[in-house]
């Protein structure tokens, strides 16, 4: 069950980033620009955007409200196949 949860973080934590650095991109504004807006040392974004942080919700929020976006966290049944391979781990 341990190695389930710990793949199911990484997944998460990857797809948040993936998210934010799309967002960042789209907004066309620079990690320097962000970090001026949000109050978070430009390093720091840097370290989340390599998969090198874990951002708290509340850090989450203000770099979306930087550039211009709403943070929305939701819960979503999984998918037929997904729940193949954790029963597969499961096992």
């Amino acid at each position: 069950m341990k190695k389930i949860l710990t793949n199911s973080k990484i997944a998460l934590k990857d797809t948040t980033i993936e998210a934010f650095i799309r967002a960042r991109k789209k907004s066309g504004m620079t990690q320097k620009e962000i970090s001026e807006k949000a109050g978070i040392a430009q390093p720091d974004i840097s370290k989340l955007e390599s998969g090198n942080a874990n951002p708290s919700v509340r850090t989450l929020q203000r770099l979306a409200n930087a550039i211009g976006m709403e943070l929305e966290i939701k819960f979503q049944p999984i998918r037929k196949k997904e729940n193949k391979v954790e029963n597969q781990l499961l096992q």
